[in-house]
């Protein structure tokens, strides 16, 4: 599946409203169908933004990723640096903007952001455990190394291809 991600402001200054809409095609021919980006509230109550290193743009970028990678538990390292590299590098007073998913599976493969440590935060510690179940510490944290190095590894992959 493909994923473009389109960002609309309604005028010119970084306090006025945004819209960000996310179109998902099976195919490039595929017209597709479009949905509004949900806000992951963390850092901005007042939404998303762009053009600058603020908590609009982190929410922006943290929210674009959670959409992308298909886990809320995207990491701050990791959204931090794609406010960084791509959130923060979109100018302040462009009233509409693209991000099709190619942009962000580069992003990933970058040396840099593959060396970050974890792309997830790990998960509820302790996990909820009905009566009968017993809890194995070093497999849950076996586990959560094992879902961050599968997500690395999947987008480590995009500079082995030509």
């Amino acid at each position: 599946m493909h994923k473009t991600y389109i960002g609309f402001r309604h005028g010119r200054t970084s306090v006025d409203k945004v819209e960000v809409y996310v179109v998902t095609q099976e195919t490039l021919d595929d017209v597709g169908r479009e949905y509004p980006l949900h806000h992951h509230l963390r850092h901005s109550p007042d939404g998303f933004n762009w053009g600058y290193g603020g908590s609009g743009p982190a929410e922006l970028a943290r929210s674009i990723l959670i959409d992308f990678l298909g886990n809320d538990r995207v990491s701050g390292s990791l959204y931090q640096q794609f406010k960084t590299h791509l959130i923060a590098k979109i100018r302040q007073d462009t009233t509409h903007w693209r991000m099709p998913h190619t942009m962000i599976e580069v992003f990933l493969a970058l040396p840099e952001i593959q060396a970050i440590d974890r792309w997830l935060d790990d998960a509820d510690f302790p996990p909820t455990m009905d009566d009968d179940d017993r809890f194995d510490p070093e497999a849950w944290f076996a586990d959560q190394e094992a879902q961050n190095r599968a997500l690395k590894d999947r987008y480590n992959m995009v500079r082995a291809i030509p």
